[in-house]
């Protein structure tokens, strides 16, 4: 399935601010509870479920709308 290039982008976001925060990928699966092998794929190849996005915007303390307004180039 062929994702946007928002959807895409979305997942280089996530890992940008995941490593900004020291928040490893084995934590982050573990605190939001989506599955390591799942969330490393979406980090790669985006296509994140709405779910998905709050549960990492909750662990990053910021919200789904910043995380999509960083993958779409604009300021937060």
């Amino acid at each position: 399935m062929a994702h946007s290039p928002t959807s895409n982008r979305i997942g280089e976001v996530i890992a940008a601010a995941l490593d900004e925060a020291g928040i490893t990928l084995r934590q982050a699966a573990d605190k939001t509870l989506i599955a390591r092998t799942t969330l490393a794929r979406h980090l790669r190849f985006g296509g994140f479920t709405v779910e998905e996005l709050e549960a990492i915007a909750r662990l990053l303390g910021t919200t789904v709308s910043d995380l999509i307004s960083r993958a779409e180039g604009r300021a937060a």
